[in-house]
C-alpha cells in the first residue's frame, strides 16, 4: 500500500542512490511507482547533479565503513539520508551524529518512497523556516538600526531643544534664578526661559504644552521661538506680560490647522532694582511666595490656557518682593510627584511640600532635585524656577 501524502510542488526531485546490488527492489522503479507527488522523483549516482536527498544501502557494517566518506559529505551539504542498513555496530552513533535516517534491509519500495517523500516534504518545512528564520533575523536587524537612529534623533532633539531655552544665571542686583529641567521622556512639553533685559531686569517664562513625546517638544519650541520674538517692542521697550501672553496665543492659534495645540504658561518681568514683580499667567499652576519667615502668598495664573481664545485676556499682577523672599514657578508634574505631604494646612499637599523643603535648606531647587533622584519614576515632565531674594547689601552691611 503506497502513503497517501498531499502532493506539495510539481517540482521534480532527485535522489542520489548508489549502486545497491542484488536487492529485493530497485529503487527507480519500486520507489518511482509509489511516489506520492504529482511527478516522480529522477535519480542520479553522482553528488554534482546537487540531489535533493540520498537513498544508501549498507548490508555490512564493513559496507557502510565505505559509505563514510559519501555520508560526510551530504550532512556536510545538508542532504537528508536514508540509509537501509541492519547492523550499525560502533557505527550507529556516528550515524546519529549525521541526522541518518536508518531502516530496515527488509523496508519494500512503497515504505521507502513515503519515508524519502516525507524527508523532502520535511527538508521543504525546514527550507521556509529557515527562510522566515533569516527574514525575521534581517527585519530585527532593520528595525534595531531604525530604533537606534529613533532614539540618536531624540538625543539630538532634547539638545536642540535646551539651547533654545535661555537660561541666565547671574545675578541682578543679588537676584538670580535656579532651575530644574526634568522631562519625563528625551524630549519635553515644558520648557523655560531667563533672559537679562538689561542692567536692572530679569524676564522669565515657564511654559506646558499638553501633551506629551514629541508632539509637545514641538510645541514648546515653536512657543521658545515666538518668544524671543516678542519680549521687546519696535522701540525697544519691555513687553508687558499681558501682552506676551497675548502674542503667543496668537502665534499658536495661527498654527493649530486641524490639530488644536494648547500649552499653560506663565511670563514675568522683575526690576532686580527696586525688586517689583510683574506677572501674567495662562492657565498655569499658581506660584508659591515664601516671604522669609512671614509665611506665604499663592500667585494665582488668571488667565486662560494659550491656544483657545481668539481674544483672550491674561490680566496681570504686581508685588514687591522682600528680603529673602523665594518664588517658585512650576509646572504640573509637581501636583503628583510631590504629592506626598499629610499636613492640614491651607496650602496643596506639593505646595506645602515645597514650603517644607524651603524652610529646611535655601536652594529650594537642588533639594527637590535630590528628592526625585529617590523616586523611581515620574509620569510628566517637571520643571521648575525659583527666584531669589538675598537681603540687601546695605541691610547686610549694616
Amino acid at each position: 500500500m503506497c502513503y497517501l501524502i498531499t502532493d506539495l510542488t510539481m517540482y521534480r526531485p532527485t535522489i542520489f542512490i548508489q549502486e545497491l546490488g542484488a536487492t529485493r527492489f530497485q529503487p527507480q522503479i519500486d520507489v518511482a511507482r509509489c511516489w506520492a507527488g504529482t511527478a516522480p522523483p529522477k535519480f542520479t549516482k553522482s553528488l554534482s547533479d546537487h540531489p535533493d536527498a540520498a537513498f544508501l544501502h549498507a548490508a555490512t557494517v564493513e559496507a557502510l565503513l565505505d559509505l563514510l566518506p559519501t555520508l560526510l559529505q551530504l550532512h556536510a551539504e545538508n542532504i537528508p539520508i536514508l540509509l537501509l542498513c541492519d547492523n550499525q555496530e560502533h557505527l550507529a552513533e556516528l550515524t546519529s551524529e549525521l541526522d541518518v535516517i536508518v531502516a530496515s534491509m527488509r523496508t519494500d519500495g512503497s515504505t521507502a518512497s513515503g519515508i524519502l517523500y516525507g524527508m523532502l516534504q520535511r527538508e521543504d518545512e525546514l527550507s521556509i523556516l529557515r527562510s522566515k528564520v533569516g527574514l525575521m533575523s534581517t527585519m530585527r536587524t532593520t528595525l534595531q538600526e531604525d530604533i537606534d537612529q529613533l532614539n540618536d534623533d531624540l538625543h539630538s532633539a532634547a539638545m536642540l531643544q535646551q539651547e533654545f531655552m535661555s537660561s541666565h544665571t547671574q545675578a541682578v542686583h543679588s537676584i538670580y534664578f535656579n532651575t530644574l529641567w526634568r522631562p519625563t521622556g528625551v524630549v519635553s512639553g515644558d520648557m523655560y526661559d531667563i533672559t537679562k533685559l538689561d542692567d536692572d531686569h530679569i524676564s522669565f517664562f515657564i511654559a506646558d504644552a499638553i501633551g506629551h513625546g514629541m508632539p509637545a517638544a514641538m510645541l514648546a519650541m515653536a512657543i521658545s521661538k515666538a518668544l524671543a520674538g516678542c519680549r521687546t517692542n519696535a522701540e525697544g521697550n519691555f513687553t508687558s506680560p499681558s501682552a506676551v501672553l497675548s502674542t503667543l496665543n496668537k502665534a499658536i492659534l495661527d498654527r493649530n490647522g486641524d490639530t488644536a495645540r494648547f500649552a499653560t504658561a506663565m511670563y514675568g518681568v522683575i526690576n532686580c532694582k527696586t525688586r517689583s514683580l510683574t506677572i501674567a499667567g495662562a492657565g498655569h499652576p499658581a506660584a508659591l511666595w515664601m516671604q522669609g519667615s512671614s509665611g506665604t502668598e499663592i500667585l494665582e495664573s488668571q488667565g486662560p490656557l494659550l491656544g483657545i481664545f481668539d481674544d483672550a485676556e491674561f490680566p496681570e499682577q504686581t508685588v514687591t518682593i522682600g528680603d529673602d523672599d523665594r518664588v517658585i514657578f512650576y509646572s504640573d508634574g509637581f501636583e503628583d510627584a510631590l504629592d506626598e505631604c499629610t499636613m492640614k494646612t491651607g496650602l496643596p499637599s506639593h505646595l506645602q511640600s515645597i514650603y517644607n523643603i524651603g524652610c529646611a535648606t535655601n536652594n529650594i531647587v537642588a533639594a527637590v532635585e535630590q528628592l526625585l533622584d529617590t523616586k523611581t519614576t515620574h509620569h510628566d515632565d517637571l520643571t521648575m524656577l525659583c527666584l531669589h531674594a538675598p537681603a540687601h547689601v546695605a541691610k547686610i552691611a549694616a
